[in-house]
């Protein structure tokens, strides 16, 4: 796996991993990189993945990257897979980026390539196992869920699926 260190991530303040979340690069792996790598930005992921699955990782897990949301207010889409209301999700959440656009957003929206199906497979087996975390829809969930940016990671992104493969 591909180190690029973003400088953007703060303390897990004592909580855990607990939630993966997914979300569309709405660009390229390339253009995350550099994004990411950008103080000014104040965003990042705790890993990404390009067009064929090739995995990167921009902020250690034991750290809290910025892709979830906003200390406060975080509005859940859905209140019950919220484990701990009123606390920043990027505490409690590992985040992984999806090289792509979310179709319908962008002419070039496409599905996920079946290398990343399986790379975030692999991904979510390998987290899911370290940390104790639940393989189902509670826990594994789209960034979209969380709210914010309900279009993320799309429509389309096979997060049953992700799911379905990851219990077998």
């Amino acid at each position: 796996m591909r180190q690029i260190p973003s400088p953007n991530f703060s303390s897990r303040y004592g909580y855990r991993p607990e939630i993966l979340v997914f979300h569309r690069m709405q660009g390229t792996a390339a253009g995350t990189d550099a994004w990411f790598q950008n103080p000014q930005a104040q965003v990042s992921a705790h890993y990404g993945m390009d067009d064929a699955g090739n995995m990167r990782q921009y902020v250690q897990d034991a750290d809290a990257a910025w892709a979830n949301g906003l200390p406060a207010p975080c509005t859940w889409i859905d209140q019950t897979l919220n484990p701990h209301p009123g606390v920043n999700p990027n505490y409690f959440t590992l985040s992984l980026e999806v090289s792509g656009w979310v179709t319908g957003t962008d002419p070039r929206g496409a599905p996920v390539t079946a290398a990343q199906l399986a790379a975030c497979v692999a991904w979510a087996k390998e987290k899911c196992a370290q940390y104790g975390i639940p393989i189902d829809r509670a826990h594994l969930i789209g960034h979209g869920q969380i709210g914010g940016h309900p279009a993320c990671p799309g429509a389309d992104f096979p997060l049953d699926l992700i799911v379905a493969q990851a219990l077998s």
